[in-house]
């Protein structure tokens, strides 16, 4: 598997746009926890929704804004910088 060239303190990161609730991730949570145990995962993207949009594209963008730099920071943490 491609995450065994990671060790164990690697900070391991799923971002995806589509609400936590939707999308990959539900799977991908429990999946990767299965394939991967005692490893853990950080989702970084929008919070859990009953609809699939917001409706307002000023906080649209500010969400994708928000989990886009989320996702470039955990990226440099990760790369030591």
């Amino acid at each position: 598997m491609v995450l065994a060239q990671y060790g164990d303190d690697t900070d391991l990161v799923w971002c995806q746009e589509e609400h936590r609730n939707m999308g990959a991730w539900p799977m991908m949570d429990e999946w990767l926890l299965t394939v991967q145990p005692g490893r853990s995962f950080r989702y970084v993207g929008r919070p859990s929704a009953a609809a699939s949009a917001t409706g307002n594209p000023q906080k649209h963008r500010a969400e994708l804004e928000r989990f886009i730099t989320q996702a470039f920071e955990a990226f440099a943490e990760g790369e030591g910088g």
